[in-house]
């Protein structure tokens, strides 16, 4: 549409004719050509501004998957529930529980160990011997379905790491219904399997 009234202007102007109006069409050429220079970029703005992306829900939960829940409890100034990063250790979650009372055996836990989800660290007062119907070595063993990693920890062989797999396969498979069971956790063997089996109990 411009160009033709471009092409109009310049034949007028070959014959003689709109000389008066020179200036008025030389704005009217100038106001097409920067229209058609700014008009494109109008449209290409909205392209430029974006909005700051928000979490989504698989990101939500992946961040949520990387945490653990354990229950502290015995001499330990707050007894609860406490939620740490995956990795954390078990002085952690003590110091999270307010560290330990006064009459505490702070040899009684494994500080130093890493923790599984879903577990129970229970602090011992001094001189108190652990239940053996709470998963520790005893007369019955160590209880798979109930001991917590560092009770496994105790027997032979068992490291933290072992001990983790441990509790995540009784965790997926809803328990050992058999002490051979352990079998199907990676990293036990016939030959530890061998050795830790008088020590355990269902």
């Amino acid at each position: 549409m411009h160009v033709s009234r471009i092409r109009k202007f310049i034949e007028q102007l070959r014959a003689g004719e709109k000389k008066p109006k020179f200036l008025l069409a030389s704005v009217a050429v100038a106001f097409a050509l920067i229209l058609g220079a700014v008009w494109p970029s109008a449209e290409a703005s909205p392209d430029i501004i974006r909005r700051k992306p928000t979490p989504s829900a698989e990101a939500k939960l992946q961040i949520a998957a990387q945490k653990i829940y354990v229950h502290v409890t015995g001499e330990v100034q707050h007894p609860g529930v406490y939620m740490l990063p995956i990795g954390s250790r078990l002085f952690e979650a003590v110091a999270l529980a307010g560290g330990f009372r006064k009459k505490a055996d702070q040899s009684s836990v494994n500080l130093a160990r890493t923790l599984a989800d879903g577990e129970q660290l229970v602090v011992l007062a001094a001189g108190q011997i652990r239940p053996a119907d709470s998963g520790s070595a005893g007369s019955s063993g160590v209880n798979l379905n109930r001991a917590t990693a560092e009770q496994l920890e105790s027997l032979p062989g068992v490291g933290p790491k072992l001990a983790g797999r441990i509790i995540d396969w009784r965790t997926a498979n809803g328990g050992f219904a058999h002490v051979a069971d352990l079998l199907e956790v990676g990293g036990i063997g016939d030959k530890l399997y061998a050795a830790i089996k008088p020590m355990v109990s269902l």
